[in-house]
């Protein structure tokens, strides 16, 4: 039995592995596109403003549960997720706007690619 074990522990962690790396979110700097869209709605977002959200988004957000497809939701789906989490991810007013605009800009430019 305890042979049995073993193969199977390495296998299973060979394809958690696997599907971890295989399923990874690369997230660009922020661009004029990302900033452009942002300033519609947030006239004072800059590019070192944008960069300050993904980089919440990359360090305290992946922190628990990982990267998610930002395209992959809807803005009101991205509002609540964050209304929701913020606090549990002890983000700040300031981090927590930094993070939308993040989020919804980056959103915003990558639905349409």
């Amino acid at each position: 039995m305890k042979k049995f074990i073993v193969p199977i522990l390495v296998s299973a962690g060979a394809f958690t592995f696997y599907m971890c790396s295989s399923a990874k979110v690369v997230l660009s700097t922020p661009g004029s596109a990302e900033l452009t869209v942002a300033q519609k709605t947030w006239p004072s977002a800059n590019l070192q403003s944008l960069e300050e959200g993904r980089v919440i988004y990359t360090s305290k957000c992946n922190t628990c549960h990982g990267l998610k497809n930002i395209p992959n939701r809807s803005e009101d789906s991205w509002k609540h997720e964050i209304d929701d989490m913020a606090p549990k991810a002890k983000l700040n007013t300031k981090e927590k706007d930094l993070l939308t605009q993040y989020i919804l800009s980056t959103r915003e430019v990558q639905s349409v690619k």
